[in-house]
């Protein structure tokens, strides 16, 4: 079998997620169709995933904590408060990638 795509930590590091979505198109042979609901489904999951549950910053998550609880060491996270996750959120779920899931 031929493998078309590997996905490492490393290389999505250095390329990030547009380049990651272009190593996806060029090895699946993707459309430009599917590049742009890949770029619109990934740049929202980008923001959710460093801002929300299981995989948030941990300077984020340390900026929501009540004062007494921050721990001093971390610096804070100011571009997960820039963001308006709500909306983020409801931009994510109206994608067609995410109505096909």
């Amino acid at each position: 079998h031929t493998v078309a795509l590997v996905q490492d930590m490393e290389t999505l590091k250095e390329v990030g997620v547009a380049g990651l979505v272009d190593e996806y198109v060029a090895g699946y042979r993707l459309s430009e169709k599917d590049k742009a609901n890949l770029n619109e489904y990934f740049s929202n999951w980008e923001i959710l995933r460093q801002c929300c549950g299981e995989q948030m910053s941990k300077r984020w998550r340390n900026d929501m904590m009540p004062e007494k609880f921050k721990v001093r060491k971390f610096t804070s996270h100011p571009t997960c408060a820039t963001y308006d996750i709500d909306s983020i959120e409801q931009a994510f779920m109206k994608t067609e990638l995410y109505s096909l899931i």
